[in-house]
């Protein structure tokens, strides 16, 4: 290794929700120290083999299959994507030489894991959801220090041990509009700054479940509310087609999209009220802008993730739990017309939201990083 260099590999991919905090972890390493020599290694198919260049981050791309645990013919094809990937790291790991590599998930994390475990590089891990994921358990034995996205009394005692609770990287453009006016937002979505706003959001694919409901009930919801439903791509021409269902002096405070990108973190600034599923980036941002939620999981969820994720918010009062199973359009309206009709409960759950924020969660991660590669206290030296 240069002296005086340090030299970090970061891997993880598959969706933004693994390779946003990896970038984010990056640029605050980058703040701490100016002698870093990054590599990101990900899926060569994956969508950080185009999103990691325009960071001016070297990118390396291998092979990597998934690791399914059910019967499907492109198991045995994959098994072969895997092995290929993995003799692809040990050529990586043994040129680059990293102080340590820092894995997210996905599953092109399982080969440059094992391929830096196998090699003695220490291994630095982030876990976003409460129920760790089958990459991150496989490395587990290899990894130095695991970074959790919730508090530890989530996890089971064997993961706590070598575990820190740093909450989940989020996108910098929320934590930059987290400082921003909320009146703006609101005016940014043509709504009343005198009534409240209920977001609807069931991720970036929708929930015809959430969808049939709010549709059910928006009649009553408008008298009284402003929504910004984001209904996904699926239900989008269909309930676009209905619009006209709505009469004309409501139609001003119902805003339908398939999908929000840039417009996302305006439209949770302006909320007053979230519907949402239980994935854990998304609950990260609503914990970073203190926002109450009605939490709706995903049924039967891989490990069932979501439901334990939204569990973390509602045991400790700051979101109110659904069922899917459970789902009608009346016990939706109910509680969304109670939580509306008592600001302080409303309030309280916003204030119990906030004890969860780690704003400074990338900056977290990154101190781990470099305490076990070995670099000791680090100052932002810019």
């Amino acid at each position: 290794m240069e002296e005086g260099k340090i030299k970090i590999l970061a891997t993880g991919g598959g969706s933004g929700g693994h390779i946003i905090p990896v970038l984010a972890v990056i640029e605050k390493l980058k703040e701490f120290k100016s002698n870093i020599e990054f590599l990101y290694v990900g899926s060569r198919d994956g969508m950080e083999a185009s999103m990691v260049p325009k960071k001016s981050i070297p990118f390396k791309g291998i092979y990597c299959g998934k690791l399914r645990r059910y019967i499907s013919r492109e198991n045995f094809t994959d098994i072969f994507r895997v092995l290929i990937g993995f003799f692809q790291s040990l050529s990586i790991v043994r040129s680059f030489k990293p102080s340590v590599i820092f894995c997210k998930g996905g599953y092109v994390t399982v080969p440059v894991g094992l391929a830096g475990g196998l090699m003695g590089i220490p291994l630095v891990a982030h876990e976003s959801d409460t129920v760790p994921g089958l990459s991150n358990r496989i490395l587990l034995r290899f990894v130095r220090k695991l970074s959790l996205g919730f508090p530890l009394n989530n996890y089971p005692l064997s993961i706590q041990k070598k575990s820190e609770y740093t909450g989940n990287p989020i996108n910098p453009c929320v934590l930059e509009i987290s400082k921003k006016s909320k009146d703006d937002a609101v005016r940014h979505f043509g709504f009343n700054l005198k009534e409240p706003v209920l977001l609807v959001t069931g991720g970036s694919q929708g929930a015809r479940a959430i969808n049939d409901a709010i549709w059910a009930i928006k009649d009553k919801l408008l008298e009284t509310l402003q929504i910004i439903h984001i209904c996904g791509n699926l239900d989008y021409e269909k309930l676009n087609n209905s619009l006209s269902d709505i009469s004309s002096p409501l139609k001003n405070r119902y805003k339908l999209f398939a999908f929000l990108s840039d417009d996302m973190p305006q439209a949770l600034l302006a909320s007053d009220l979230v519907i949402t599923r239980a994935g854990a980036n998304t609950l990260s941002e609503l914990i970073i802008l203190k926002k109450p939620s009605i939490i709706i999981p995903l049924p039967k969820a891989a490990n069932d993730h979501q439901r334990k994720n939204g569990r973390v918010l509602s045991d400790c009062g700051a979101a109110l739990f659904i069922d899917q199973s459970q789902l009608t359009p009346e016990l939706l309206m109910n509680n969304i017309l109670r939580l509306f009709s008592d600001s302080h409960l409303l309030q309280d759950m916003s204030e119990k939201t906030a004890l969860m924020a780690k704003p400074d969660s990338a900056e977290l991660i990154a101190k781990t990083i470099l305490d076990v590669a070995g670099v000791g206290e680090v100052k932002n030296e810019k």
